[in-house]
C-alpha cells in the first residue's frame, strides 16, 4: 500500500504522534471508500522486485 501525504499532512508532521494519526486516517478512508478489507500489517506479502531494486532492499537487512 502506498500512502500519499498532501501539503497539509506534511505541515502537520511537526506535532508528536501526527504521522500515526495521518496514516490511520488515510488507511481508514481508503477502506471506507473502496469497501475492500485492509490487510493486517502482520500478514504482509513480500513483493518480487526488479533486479535493480533488489539491491536496495537487500542492503537494508
Amino acid at each position: 500500500m502506498i500512502v500519499v501525504l498532501d501539503k497539509d499532512d506534511i505541515s502537520g508532521l511537526t506535532n508528536n504522534g501526527t504521522l500515526i494519526q495521518i496514516l490511520t486516517r488515510k488507511i481508514k478512508d481508503l477502506f471506507e471508500l473502496s469497501g475492500l478489507p485492509t490487510t493486517p500489517a502482520e500478514q504482509f506479502q513480500e513483493i518480487d522486485l526488479p533486479e535493480h531494486l533488489k539491491i536496495l532492499y537487500d542492503s537494508g537487512d
